[in-house]
Order: structure tokens, then sequence, then C-alpha cells
């Protein structure tokens, strides 16, 4: 049963509507102008909204126009009842927000289908919603904690040992304190830098519904970005040295920013797992017209054959101790915003590689 508020100023419409309803075990409620509508909307939550189009004011499009700038009434799905279909009426309304139109005279049979179409439509944003909050408290239960207090717990221990021992410390131990001190809220600010990154990520895939189309005006030149987005992460690990660059530039549909973000994650990852001395191999180039493929492989312990064999995208620190944290679910985010590809190579003691398929432009 839904709860569904229907609004127009013909009496007949809204006595043949809530019969309807009422017929199918739906909770109706009704308005005769659009003042009133608005008015029950925000006090009832309806579930779905009718709104006849052509009313005195304010007139349905006007209507339309307060719920979507009220926070209590923006998501409530809104259909149309429309007598003479005006293309710019649709076209307005389309651009507001509504989810579809019905003309009169409609069928019971249209109604309820028209209904149950928008509830259903509503009903899998949700669970969408839901699995998203999921895996972010899932993701960030698993890497937030270990990437966050580690560096904290340093921070603590070291500015203890000077406030308790400051006074009987030789100035050269000072010194190397306070370094420590220096890394540790450089490791921090890191943390707190990826953790607004994901969740400013988070908040995008949820506001792109077609990927390709947000993809397909944003583009950057791989070349330079990829080369100074490896350099960076491994020379912040002190490492720059170790690193293998095979770099072809090729303007790929993805964000700057994003391109960067990508390769920094992937590198850093990448570095921090190997040991010292072995290299880090970094390859961007193109594998075909509409396909460049950007790949990082590493000499580290490599991950759980289960994971690696299926490329999943949920990472068991129970099964694998390397590669983990926030990082990788930046990756994870970048990869489904842009349409790409993620997939992972990897075997106990022969390291793993990371392999992104971007889209190229023409």
């Amino acid at each position: 049963m839904a709860r569904i508020l229907a609004i127009d100023d013909d009496p007949h419409v809204l006595s043949l509507v809530v019969r309807m309803l009422k017929a199918e075990g739906h909770e109706p409620r009704t308005a005769s102008g659009g003042g009133d509508g608005v008015r029950l909307a925000s006090e009832w939550h309806p579930d779905l909204i009718l709104c006849d189009i052509v009313m005195p004011e304010p007139n349905g499009l006007e209507v339309l126009a307060t719920l979507r700038r009220n926070r209590e009434t923006a998501s409530i799905p809104v259909v149309f009842l429309t007598g003479v279909p005006d293309p710019k009426h649709l076209h307005a309304g389309h651009a507001l927000g509504a989810e579809d139109y019905l003309l009169k005279p409609f069928t019971s049979q249209e109604l309820l289908h028209a209904i149950e179409a928008r509830l259903a439509r509503v009903a899998f944003v949700r669970r969408e919603t839901q699995r998203r909050l999921d895996d972010l408290r899932r993701e960030l239960g698993t890497s937030l904690p270990r990437d966050l207090l580690a560096p904290t717990a340093s921070l603590l221990g070291l500015s203890a040992f000077l406030r308790d021992e400051g006074a009987n410390v030789p100035p050269e131990l000072v010194s190397e304190v306070a370094q420590g001190i220096f890394d540790g809220s450089q490791q921090l600010q890191r943390a707190i830098e990826k953790l607004v990154a994901y969740a400013d990520l988070e908040r995008l895939v949820q506001a792109v519904r077609t990927q390709p189309a947000f993809a397909a005006d944003r583009r950057s030149q791989a070349g330079a970005v990829v080369a100074a987005a490896a350099r960076e992460a491994a020379g912040w690990l002190q490492r720059e040295g170790e690193l293998e660059l095979s770099i072809e530039d090729v303007t790929v549909r993805i964000d700057a920013g994003h391109l960067r973000r990508l390769v920094f994650e992937l590198v850093e990852n990448a570095v921090k797992y190997s040991p010292k001395g072995k290299a880090v191999a970094v390859l961007c180039r193109s594998i075909s017209a509409s396909v460049c493929r950007l790949t990082v492989s590493d000499q580290g312990p490599g991950l759980a054959q289960d994971v690696a064999s299926t490329g999943s995208q949920t990472w068991d620190t129970a099964q694998a101790a390397t590669h983990t944290g926030l990082g990788l679910a930046i990756v994870r985010r970048i990869v489904s915003l842009y349409g790409a590809e993620l997939s992972i190579r990897s075997a106990a003691s022969e390291g793993t590689t990371m392999v992104v398929q971007l889209l190229t432009c023409a």
C-alpha cells in the first residue's frame, strides 16, 4: 500500500482517482489546488504525487518547482495528469524532474501501471542507495581505523614522550622525536585527504546516472598526468628511483584530477607493499582505437588467490594482509564513475599487477 496525493482542480477527476486507488489498497488524499497540494505534501510526505498541469495558480509546473526546492519533498516522484499534452509543458516538466505523464481520460489500468512503475523505480533507487551506504560502511570500517589510528597513536606516543621526558632529553634526540611527529602528522594528513576524496567521489557516483555521458566531455593527456602522479606517490615514500615508467601520451576520457588520484593511489599502494630496492613498473599505452591500458605492477607478497582471480572489489583483510586500505576504495570509485575496467593479476610471492582500462578520445 502506498500513500498517494492527487492534486487537481476538477472534483470529478479526484473522485475517480480516489476510487481507483482505494480499490487497489492504496491510501489516497486529495487537494483541489496547487497551494493546498504543496502544503499537504510537506505535512503528509506521500510516496507519490499525481498532479494536474493546467490549474489556477499555482499550476502543475509551479507546484513541481516548489516541491523540488523543498528538501522534505524534493525526492517525491510526481506523475502529471494532462488533458492536452502541450510540448512546452512536457519539456518543462521533464526539466524539473517529472517522472511520467497520464493523458486524460485515463483508465484504471493506465493509472495503476504508471503508479507501479514509479514506485518500483523509487524502491530500486532506495535499494541501490542502501547498498552503496553498506559498501561505504564496510570499506570505511575496514580501512579507516588503520589509516587514521596508526599515525595518531604515533603522534600521541611521541608527544607524550616529550611532555614527560623533554627536560632530560638531549637535543639530538629531541630533533629525532620532532621528525617522528612531523612524519606522523603528514601520514594523518594523507589519511584525511583520502577520506575527503572518497566522500567526494561517493557523492559524485550517486549523482551520476549515465557513466558514458558523464565521461564524454571530460578528457586529459595521460602522459604528463600519469608520470607526475607516479613520481609524486613514489617520492612521498622516498622511492622514486625504483619506478620504471613506460608511458604514451594518450588522450583519455577522464578528468585530469581524477586520473592523477587514480595513478597516485595505485602507485603508492604498489610501492608501499614492495620490498625496498624492487622496481615498480607503470605502463600507460593505447591498445586499440578506443582503449588505453594503465598497468601498475609490484613485486610484493601478492594477494590471496581467490581475491586476485576474480578481480574482486571487496578486499578481505583476513585473506590479504597487503594491498588494502582506503586508496583502493578510491580507485574503485573512479573506475566506476568513468565506465572503466579494473582487473587484478596476482600470485603469492610473485607480486600484483593492477590493470585499468580507460576509454580514449578519437
